[in-house]
């Protein structure tokens, strides 16, 4: 590859990574601004999964969990395990500063992603958790 061709693979995953964090930022303020015209509405997750003592049934429970991840009754694990990773990334507390009321939900949305996660993959087989999002070519 010559130089001019590794020097615009570079410059375009640069630009790529920059356009990425500027609509991340955009959001961010999006969200900021919305808090702040409905200082009221702010969402409340609860921050512990349903329990034995929830009168759901396993059904509704399934499907509370799909609804959670945004994943439909006919996907399949590669689906399921994507739209996690997905989320789960997003929802880090971490990602959020100290203290604020932000990390706080994003505390109770990472705990229910996790929750729905772990109820789908209950009946999945270790093998096909360990190996059934890899892409062989």
């Amino acid at each position: 590859m010559s130089d001019a061709g590794r020097f615009y693979n570079v410059l375009r995953a640069y630009v790529g990574r920059e356009w990425e964090r500027v609509k991340d930022l955009d959001r961010k303020l999006a969200l900021e601004e919305l808090e702040q015209a409905s200082p009221s509405s702010t969402p409340r997750v609860p921050t512990d999964p349903p329990t034995t003592k929830n009168p759901l049934s396993e059904e509704e429970l399934e499907a509370q969990a799909r609804k959670i991840l945004g994943v439909e009754l006919e996907d399949d694990f590669s689906i399921v395990r994507r739209q996690f990773d997905r989320l789960n990334e997003r929802s880090k507390p971490e990602n959020f500063p100290d203290n604020s009321p932000e990390r706080e939900v994003a505390k109770q949305l990472h705990a229910r992603v996790k929750w729905a996660f772990t109820y789908l993959s209950r009946n999945v087989s270790e093998t096909t958790r360990r190996f059934g999002s890899l892409e062989i070519d």
